[in-house]
């Protein structure tokens, strides 16, 4: 893996200036041009955020930084920061500073990059000095965490599909979540029946999770739990789940979408089933032409 990436400037916002009022978060209007000292900085941040994220990574997932041996599996990491901010939260009032990073995980080869995006959050005071350390330990946080869950999908990814399904269960919910991203690319149809329990998941990310592994695998027998799924949730769920099923097909997929389309009092909805079912119409026109043709 090699270090020292990451994107240039973006490895946390500097804190106001002495001139602003303490509790003044936004970027001044009054700020000077950057100068070869602030450019400077921020290469410097950048430098520290990749750094960071090598010993994330080191420390979750067991990968070393520096040139791999022979023979040894090689990864490039990338970090972004997406978002550094200051928030009010909780019932006391208090700011915190927010940071939202994605580290990406590229393998050598053609294997697909392993990518997380995670929050990292920290108690800030009202001077800029505070300010700037909670950025960086709110960035640190992020970083740590979704190195974190590369080091989880790595080692779900080793895993078995029994394994995997077995996973399903887990009381962790990151170790149900990672089960069910991976059994989602492997498209295994033995893991069905277990992806369809997670539809009813505590956690609402495993949920919706499974919704979309159960959408990737295209089994039929998803349709009825996608079914009952949609009625349950409703809003944007049910039209969510109302192309889902379409893509999936068969008989029982194709008689909820015509009773939608037909009678569904929201519009949005009629118009989500009436396209699915086009879906459906478009994809048996070949086979009706094939066994007519016999």
């Amino acid at each position: 893996m090699r270090p020292g990436l990451a994107s240039r400037g973006l490895g946390g916002p500097q804190g106001p200036p002495a001139r602003c009022p303490p509790r003044c978060l936004r970027r001044c209007p009054r700020r000077s041009r950057p100068t070869s000292r602030r450019r400077a900085g921020a290469r410097s941040r950048a430098d520290e955020v990749a750094a960071g994220a090598g010993r994330a990574l080191a420390g979750a997932a067991g990968l070393q930084q520096g040139p791999a041996p022979e023979g040894a599996a090689r990864f490039l990491a990338r970090v972004s920061v997406h978002r550094a901010d200051a928030v009010v939260v909780g019932s006391d009032g208090q700011p915190v500073a927010r940071v939202v990073v994605t580290l990406e995980l590229v393998p050598a080869g053609d294997a697909p990059p392993v990518r997380e995006v995670a929050l990292g959050t920290e108690p800030l005071g009202s001077a800029a000095t505070g300010v700037d350390r909670a950025l960086r330990a709110g960035l640190q946080h992020a970083v740590d965490e979704a190195a974190r869950q590369i080091a989880l999908h790595l080692q779900a990814s080793a895993k078995t599909e029994s394994a995997l399904v077995r996973d399903l269960s887990a009381a962790d919910p990151a170790t149900r979540d990672h089960a069910v991203r991976v059994l989602a690319e492997r498209r295994n149809p033995a893991a069905i029946p277990g992806l369809i329990e997670r539809l009813r998941d505590a956690d609402p990310d495993v949920a919706d999770r499974a919704v979309g592994a159960l959408a990737e695998i295209g089994d039929p027998r998803a349709v009825e739990p996608l079914v009952d799924l949609a009625h349950r949730r409703g809003g944007r769920a049910l039209e969510q789940i109302v192309r889902i099923v379409g893509d999936i097909g068969g008989p029982k997929a194709k008689a909820w979408l015509e009773t939608l389309a037909a009678g569904h009092p929201d519009a949005e909805v009629r118009a989500a089933a009436e396209e699915s079912l086009e879906v459906l119409r478009r994809r048996a026109e070949p086979n009706a032409r094939a066994a007519a043709s016999r």
